[in-house]
């Protein structure tokens, strides 16, 4: 990896720089020395950017490409890609002899919607110097389809090679992905008899093990992101602060691949998997939260507090409930409505100020201009203590 320092004294055979290496340079090392200010080459507002540099034979130019913001405020220069090019040969940092390493990536969602890749990463800091494109793979299952049609028609044995699904409503084709809880699997034929499909198990480093008749399926659908790379990004400071971020709300990711390329070809594939985590995936779901109330002190009553009317399709994290006040002798019951049918049970036991949050994975979504109410079905009585104050029914969104 490349470093830069600004030198702030000299002698003939020492020099000093204002801050220190961050990886200390040793006899193998080599030094430029180059000028000491930047100049502005070039400027533009698209993807593409023409650089006009002085015609000296061999001499060589550092590149650094700056982003400016609306306030006309530049990305400091060691958070922004660079690269070295020389007169009459081209990019001087293209001179990989073979394919990348396979890359580690990191995976984080960093809102709700937004999910952030970054933090890419090598055994092996060789042949990074043309990178010039990755290849991002998500699979994931849409939860604005919930609940999934398709479950297991037969049991599995952790060595069992083929699969019963039931529910399906077209047939699965070679290379489609299912999952069945944290394992995922890849069909590799047609079906042999009816809805009977050949698979390889324990796909993306998830581990083979045996599932319940009826669990469900989750059909995966792939979705594949381009990422440029300036060639010498991974030798500059910039790479460290890598992040990708892309909107992919309502699902639930279960697993993704990284590839890169140089000119000399592809890396091997990265592959993560992410179910082993609640719910087997990382729900992306769209943010926010729906909130119903009942202020001061509870009564058993139907249509309680306000209620709320959906504004979009809505998938649902999970259901809550508290109170200010805990209920003293006996537990408070709650059951929420959709459009006046039942939708959730929730308790808060006596003596505690939360239920026990329930889960809505694998749930239908709450369809747009749907009706949300809740009824109270038990408080403590007054032979028995107090009944709880201020309710709040929390939906997670």
């Amino acid at each position: 990896m490349g470093q830069e320092r600004v030198i702030s004294a000299n002698i003939a055979d020492t020099i000093t720089i204002e801050t220190p290496w961050d990886v200390v340079p040793d006899a193998t090392s080599k030094f430029a020395i180059v000028e000491t200010t930047w100049a502005l080459a070039s400027e533009s507002d698209t993807d593409i950017i023409t650089v006009m540099l002085p015609l000296f034979t061999a001499s060589t130019f550092e590149i650094s490409l700056r982003s400016v913001g609306k306030d006309n405020l530049e990305l400091d220069q060691l958070e922004s890609p660079s690269l070295l090019w020389q007169i009459g040969v081209g990019s001087a940092s293209g001179s990989d002899s073979g394919v990348p390493a396979t890359p580690a990536f990191g995976f984080a969602l960093i809102e709700e919607g937004t999910v952030s890749i970054g933090g890419i990463g090598f055994s092996v800091l060789e042949n990074l110097s043309s990178v010039y494109v990755g290849q991002l793979g998500i699979l994931f299952w849409d939860e604005l389809g919930a609940p999934t049609p398709v479950s297991l028609g037969a049991a599995l044995s952790p060595s069992d090679a083929t699969v019963t699904l039931g529910g399906l409503s077209a047939s699965l084709v070679e290379g489609d992905l299912f999952q069945i809880e944290e394992e995922i699997f890849e069909i590799t034929g047609d079906p042999t008899s009816g809805n009977i499909y050949p698979v390889t198990r324990g796909r993306y480093q998830t581990s083979a093990v045996a599932h319940d008749i009826a669990n469900p399926v989750f059909v995966l659908t792939r979705r594949d992101m381009t990422i440029p790379f300036v060639p010498g990004y991974f030798s500059s400071t910039a790479a460290v602060g890598f992040r990708y971020n892309f909107r992919l709300p309502n699902v639930r990711i279960s697993a993704a691949d990284f590839t890169l390329y140089n000119r000399v070809g592809a890396s091997a594939r990265a592959e993560e998997s992410y179910t082993g985590v609640t719910s087997f995936g990382v729900r992306t779901l769209s943010g926010g939260q729906i909130t119903m109330n009942v202020h001061g002190y509870l009564a058993i009553e139907a249509s309680a507090g306000n209620s709320y009317v959906v504004d979009r399709t809505t998938v649902v994290r999970d259901v809550s409930a508290y109170v200010q006040e805990a209920p003293v002798g006996d537990d408070i019951e709650i059951l929420v409505r959709v459009n006046g049918n039942p939708y959730c049970d929730l308790v808060i036991p006596a003596g505690s100020n939360v239920a026990t949050t329930v889960s809505k994975f694998n749930t239908q979504a709450l369809p747009q201009g749907a009706k949300l109410s809740f009824d109270i079905l038990n408080v403590p009585s007054a032979s028995l203590g107090t009944p709880g104050r201020d309710l709040t029914v929390l939906l997670q969104i």
